[in-house]
């Protein structure tokens, strides 16, 4: 098994959009949060095209707490 760390998002979309595409039995996404913004849209748009059997998103509940990079029980937000 081999890492690779890519810093920049651009080849992290390049590289993913490969990797998603070429996938045929199955494709498992985990993020931190997955939001409407281009981000969330061009993930749903790669997993909708996809022609991998078994597509999953884990979504952590990061998003319970923050949204739109915003602290949801922080009493200067609610």
């Amino acid at each position: 098994m081999s890492i690779e760390l890519l810093v920049d998002s651009g080849e992290f979309w390049r590289r993913m959009s490969d990797d998603v595409a070429s996938a045929r039995s199955r494709v498992y996404v985990q993020t931190l949060g997955l939001e409407g913004d281009a981000a969330g849209q061009g993930l749903a748009r790669l997993l909708l095209a996809s022609r991998a059997a078994d597509r999953r998103v884990v979504v952590d509940s990061f998003t319970r707490f923050w949204v739109n990079d915003k602290m949801v029980y922080s009493p200067m937000h609610a």
